[in-house]
């Protein structure tokens, strides 16, 4: 169970968010509910994400003219995955827990 003084810091957390990368003026930040400043901050997330993965699709294609093992944008910038980046291997572990999870339900 979150605790009161978790809920504050994680609350004062989105609100520096809102008024530095986001943008948001005081103003506008009381007139936005915290679910839709959660999408929006998800929403930079993600835009982040993007513009790391296409630097990766270029470092990666520089970095495979002399790498000897093959180097994907995905080792480079993660993958996306329910609003967090993970790691290739994190990203696999996760997928078979869920995959074990899913054959014991049925």
């Amino acid at each position: 169970m979150i605790t009161r003084a978790e809920r504050l810091q994680a609350r004062e957390e989105m609100y520096l968010y809102a008024l530095g990368p986001l943008g948001l003026r005081r103003e506008e930040l009381w007139t936005v509910t915290n679910g839709e400043l959660m999408d929006m901050i998800e929403a930079r997330q993600y835009r982040v994400w993007l513009d790391r993965r296409e630097q990766a699709i270029h470092t990666a294609a520089i970095m495979n003219l002399w790498a000897k093992r093959r180097i994907s944008p995905q080792d480079i910038a993660g993958i996306w995955k329910r609003g967090r980046v993970l790691g290739k291997t994190q990203f696999i572990q996760e997928w078979k827990e869920e995959r074990r999870k899913r054959r014991e339900a049925e």
